[in-house]
């Protein structure tokens, strides 16, 4: 009875507390606590010490406290009502009670204390105290839509604006994300784009760095080559060009017909193609006695039209003056053109050459050839691509026709190339080179020239006897 006559006057004014907060004020969570509040303050005002522990016991409850409350009300009223048709009434009218699961559920999320609260005390106890007599009329007097609907449509807006409340939130949450991310995505590309123009301004830089290391390295090989050509043992050196201009102009006066045999050609272009050629090549003219001199002009004059790399010795106007010229002064000449060919061996490599290397040749006159040797190799050791054309009659004049210093000239010159695959040696001779062994004349590949190769390459080609007029335009097309 302590609770049915308690209950009209807990509605009425939990109906009259909570609608102006609920309209007016208080919008979501704050709305809920309120009415939590409120309804403790008139539980307390309304029900003795026993039935307000009941609903609010003074220790921690948990969610199966609260189950094991209602269980056992839910006996009690049973065994006190048994299978009448009130229990039936109340079993439709507690049906209408589940209205208040959707604010519950929502709730839950964020505050299960209070669903604790509505679960058990709003949605079951005040059902299973209701007397029956109270129980039984209750529905037809007091029906749902005259005692609740109003409450329910509060609960519903309420529930309607924690909804919206939630999803605003979630709306903000997610805008706020989107904000970090084009934030992110600022940095990066301004990160990128920092990297980028790091990127330019340090290739740029590296580029002018590479530009201005290889033009201080091109003028310090000019400076060293114009200190090399100032020396005193360099000055005094036939000029390589100039022994050309001069052997070419002594060609050209003389315009000899020049005959060369169809295999001889074959084989020449053999010779250049192959790698498995002999790195030395004798090419003995044999009825003419400057056709060795004509052939090393031509040779010469075709590699250097295609670009090849190539030195050569050839005679120059003071070929018979031996104070002038000897051994050592024909390497000196090889090694300038080496270094006009490629002057990095000026400055790379483990063994650079530098101006006391040709110092040193001067001071030891005695031994100026194995000097001069040896700068030879120094300045070989860069090279992987090189062609030394050499006229051997202006080393047989220079050692007075003597075979013995020739030969030991030449197989001192053919050692030092022969560790190096990518340099050939060309000799043309108008008589056979003396004073070779059987293993050297088989390591060394033959070919036979009957003249001058210059000035015939329109001539008519004689196919009954297998003989070919050839000038330089017809080398180059059987060589390339």
């Amino acid at each position: 009875m302590v609770c049915e006559r308690y209950t009209r006057k807990v509605r009425s004014q939990i109906e009259t507390q909570y609608r102006p907060f609920n309209k007016r004020e208080l919008r979501g969570f704050e709305c809920a606590k309120t009415a939590y509040l409120e309804a403790r303050t008139l539980f307390r005002r309304s029900l003795n010490d026993e039935e307000y522990n009941l609903i609010f016991p003074p220790k921690t409850m948990t969610i199966h406290d609260v189950e094991e409350a209602v269980i056992a009300a839910r006996e009690k009223y049973q065994n006190r009502s048994g299978q009448s048709k009130a229990r039936k009434w109340l079993a439709n009218c507690s049906k209408r009670v589940i209205y208040y699961g959707v604010i519950m559920d929502t709730l839950s999320q964020h505050h299960p204390e209070y669903v604790s609260l509505a679960w058990g005390a709003l949605k079951f106890l005040f059902i299973y105290k209701i007397g029956k007599i109270k129980h039984s009329l209750s529905p037809i007097t007091r029906p749902y839509s005259l005692s609740f609907k109003d409450i329910v449509e509060e609960i519903a807006e309420a529930s309607r604006n924690i909804d919206k409340e939630a999803a605003a939130a979630s709306r903000a949450e997610i805008r706020g994300l989107h904000m970090q991310v084009l934030h992110l995505s600022e940095i990066s590309k301004s990160i990128a784009h920092s990297v980028i123009v790091n990127f330019d301004r340090q290739l740029s830089m590296s580029t002018n760095i590479s530009n201005h290391l290889a033009g201080q390295a091109e003028w310090i090989q000019s400076s060293q080559m114009a200190q090399i050509r100032s020396l005193k043992i360099i000055a005094g050196l036939p000029s390589s060009v100039g022994s050309l201009d001069f052997c070419r102009s002594l060609r050209n006066r003389r315009k000899t017909p020049a005959l060369m045999d169809e295999n001889e050609i074959a084989k020449l272009q053999w010779w250049y193609s192959s790698r498995e050629a002999p790195s030395t090549l004798n090419a003995q003219a044999r009825r003419l006695r400057t056709g060795s001199t004509d052939f090393a002009v031509d040779y010469v004059d075709i590699l250097r039209a295609n670009s090849i790399p190539v030195v050569w010795i050839v005679p120059h106007t003071n070929i018979f003056d031996e104070k002038v010229c000897s051994l050592s002064d024909i390497l000196l000449v090889l090694v300038m053109q080496i270094l006009e060919v490629s002057p990095r061996v000026l400055a790379e490599g483990n063994f650079p050459v530098m101006i006391p290397h040709f110092q040193d040749i001067g001071s030891q006159e005695s031994e100026a050839a194995e000097r001069t040797f040896e700068l030879l190799a120094r300045c070989l050791a860069g090279i992987y691509h090189l062609y030394i054309v050499v006229d051997m009659t202006l080393i047989n004049a220079v050692v007075n026709d003597n075979s013995t210093r020739a030969n030991a000239f030449l197989m001192r010159l053919r050692l030092m190339l022969s560790s190096r695959p990518g340099v050939k040696l060309v000799l043309a001779s108008w008589r056979p080179v003396r004073g070779l062994s059987n293993q050297d004349s088989e390591s060394i590949y033959q070919i036979n020239i009957h003249g001058r190769l210059a000035g015939l390459s329109k001539q008519r080609v004689n196919r009954s006897s297998r003989t070919l007029a050839i000038g330089q335009t017809a080398l180059r097309r059987f060589l390339y």
